[in-house]
Parts: structure tokens; sequence; C-alpha cells
């Protein structure tokens, strides 16, 4: 999905949700929703993210469509759960891969596990039990 400049801080919800698809189609589903939520309200301000915002719509509601029945992506909890649990999943193959020896690749599993915790965060502002996680990653990756 083409990202226009005036959306550029919600990119990497866009393309870490297309790099997931494949694997986790519910971390897509939020990092989508997440970013839509940011976008729609813009759209009074700046009409030229009419058609990005609709794009995004669409594609939101393909992935509900498609993968509705999971509960990661039917239940909001359930979904920032399996968010969360993916984020830390990746942090971990991160720090593994860190302490082997760091890689572009590296670099990129933590931007992507701090993306999101994010989301997770987004999700629930109330809860942030993985905060210091999601800082130490956006340390590493300015590291890197």
């Amino acid at each position: 999905m083409d990202v226009p400049d005036a959306a550029k801080d919600v990119k990497r919800f866009i393309k870490t949700g297309e790099a997931l698809q494949a694997q986790a189609p519910y971390a897509t589903f939020w990092c989508w929703m997440h970013a839509l939520e940011v976008m729609v309200p813009r759209v009074q301000q700046d009409p030229s993210l009419q058609g990005f915002v609709i794009q995004l719509m669409d594609s939101v509601e393909q992935m509900k469509t498609q993968h509705g029945q999971l509960s990661s992506v039917s239940d909001k909890d359930t979904g920032r759960e399996s968010v969360a649990l993916l984020a830390a999943k990746i942090f971990q193959q991160a720090d593994r891969e860190d302490h082997a020896g760091a890689t572009m690749g590296t670099a990129l599993k933590f931007r992507t596990a701090s993306t999101l915790f994010d989301v997770c965060k987004a999700m629930n502002p109330d809860i942030d039990e993985v905060g210091s996680i999601n800082q130490e990653s956006r340390a590493v990756c300015v590291r890197a």
C-alpha cells in the first residue's frame, strides 16, 4: 500500500502489517486498524488523505471478512494479548541475535517488535506492561 507523505507517521504500522500478513493476519489487522484510527480524524483537515483512508478502510474490512473468525481479530482484548505475545517473541529473537552479533535484520526485528508494542499501547493506553521492553527495542534500533 502506498502511504502518502502526509501519513508518514503511520507508515511503519502499514508496512509492519504488510510484512506480517501471511504469518500473523491478526497483527496485520490491528496494525492497520491503529493506522486507520490515527488517520480518520485527519481527513477533515487534509482532504487529500481521503483516498488513502478509503483504501485503508477497505483493507481493514477485507482482513475482517477473511479472518473475523479468529478471536484475535474479532475481540480487541484477545487481539491485544496476541499482538503483545508476537511482539515479545520477535523481541526475544532479536535480542538473541543481538547478543550473537547484530545485523540489519536484527534491527528490523527490534523495530517490528517496537511497532507491535506501540499498537498494543494504543489498543489500551491504561496498560503498559511492555513499556520497558519497547524502550529497549527502540534503543537497540538507534544503535544499529
